[in-house]
């Protein structure tokens, strides 16, 4: 919304004058000089929008899988031989397929995303 405040006064010794059709002498001096004001008051609105977004990336270790992974690595060659034969071979396969798919979950990549917004 747009507010216009217009005033008038006397140049020469500051006096407000009322709005008029012709000019006529100042009451208090007899000066025809004006000095014109124009305020202009305006309103305006601001609207913001504020998004954020946090990324945190990090290898998350599981220390104990790991370590039962190593001790089997270590292990198996002992345990093929104490169980010689086809029972040995089917054993060394099983803890080495064992290995196999617990394996990628010693070290495993994790990706924690945190956003927020604000509106004003």
């Amino acid at each position: 919304m747009t507010k216009v405040i217009q005033k008038s006064y006397c140049k020469d010794c500051g006096r407000l004058i009322r709005k008029e059709k012709k000019r006529k002498p100042c009451p208090r001096c007899g000066s025809l000089a004006r000095h014109f004001e124009t305020t202009v008051i305006e309103e305006i609105g601001i609207k913001d929008f504020i998004s954020w977004e946090r990324k945190r990336t990090y290898i998350k270790k599981h220390r104990i899988i790991g370590a039962i992974l190593l001790v089997l690595a270590f292990i198996s060659p002992f345990i093929g031989y104490v169980f010689e034969g086809t029972l040995g071979i089917i054993i060394g396969l099983v803890i080495s397929l064992a290995s196999y798919f617990v394996g990628p979950y010693v070290a495993q990549k994790v990706t924690e995303i945190v956003g927020g917004e604000s509106r004003g």
